[in-house]
């Protein structure tokens, strides 16, 4: 047991040494945070996020993330940004998925883990602001890329525009 304490902290030491860590949470998840969020290393905090669908958290700034995935790889266009997972965002998903290799109940038309991970791949470290402790990500889809950043709190924003990408909001301004 010892020994596995000391690894650990062997390991937390070198991952923060590396600047790969903002805090010694690991990725935390689902909609229970209330918005897109993560902690330690950014590639992978798309892995555990909550449910998006016509029928599941169908109105939110999440919605609005999603959908500027689908822009990025070309399967939505800009005015089909409007923050709500309707039958168009479902559509483009279910040919995002198939493009991405996703294939039977992985192919739905639902944003879930296996969809969200596979969007995760193309989730990469931009830049790290020191003195603010945010994290900029891109997005690199196969038409255009996107940032965004995470916040000291976990939270991810819009780097572009003024919106949290929350489970339970949305910016009117965007929305």
């Amino acid at each position: 047991m010892r020994f596995r304490s000391m690894l650990a902290s062997l390991a937390a030491v070198a991952s923060v040494a590396a600047g790969l860590t903002v805090a010694a949470d690991p990725a935390y998840a689902n909609t229970a945070a209330g918005y897109i969020s993560g902690g330690g290393v950014v590639t992978d905090d798309l892995n555990d996020e909550g449910t998006l669908s016509t029928t599941t958290n169908n109105f939110n700034g999440a919605v609005w993330l999603w959908q500027q995935i689908l822009i990025a790889d070309g399967f939505l266009t800009t005015a089909g940004r409007d923050c709500q997972f309707g039958a168009g965002t479902k559509a483009a998903t279910k040919l995002w998925q198939a493009a991405h290799g996703l294939t039977g109940s992985a192919a739905d038309g639902i944003v879930g883990p296996q969809t969200f991970a596979k969007a995760g791949l193309n989730w990469e470290l931009y830049s790290y602001d020191s003195e603010n402790q945010i994290y900029t990500v891109r997005y690199y889809g196969s038409k255009s890329s996107f940032p965004a950043e995470r916040m000291l709190n976990g939270r991810y924003q819009s780097a572009a525009f003024a919106m949290y990408f929350s489970y339970t909001g949305y910016n009117t301004d965007y929305c």
